[in-house]
């Protein structure tokens, strides 16, 4: 599967131009639930940058989610749960709470993973 970048990180007009064809934030980019790798969502605080104490900037490991995905996720929803999404609403609980419901990502040092790990809770 392949995701896309946290909106508020594209060039100015980028997002408008691809929501004329598809909605990125909900289809495109950052993949719902629990995860190795990828983009982090910044939905709380808005995106920062992570550096290590190194100096080397900090990629995102794994992220623990309180859900597998949302209202607006549709398209990241496994098709052999599509026919639970329609039964049962939108959010599929991990039965992990994170926070008041969120999601928690690990961050590790490019440059060397030996290096102390940076967390967000967003």
């Amino acid at each position: 599967m392949t995701e896309h970048a946290y909106q508020e990180l594209l060039s100015e007009n980028l997002p408008q131009r691809i929501e004329e064809f598809v909605t990125y934030h909900h289809d495109l980019s950052v993949a719902p639930g629990w995860k190795v790798g990828g983009h982090a969502s910044w939905a709380v605080t808005g995106p920062y940058e992570n550096v290590c104490s190194c100096g080397a900037a900090m990629r995102l490991l794994l992220t623990i989610a309180s859900h597998e995905w949302d209202g607006g996720t549709r398209s990241w929803v496994p098709l052999g749960d599509r026919e639970l999404v329609a039964t049962s609403g939108v959010n599929v609980p991990t039965q992990v709470t994170v926070g008041r419901g969120g999601s928690l990502n690990v961050f590790v040092c490019a440059a060397d993973v030996s290096h102390a790990h940076a967390v967000s809770l967003q």
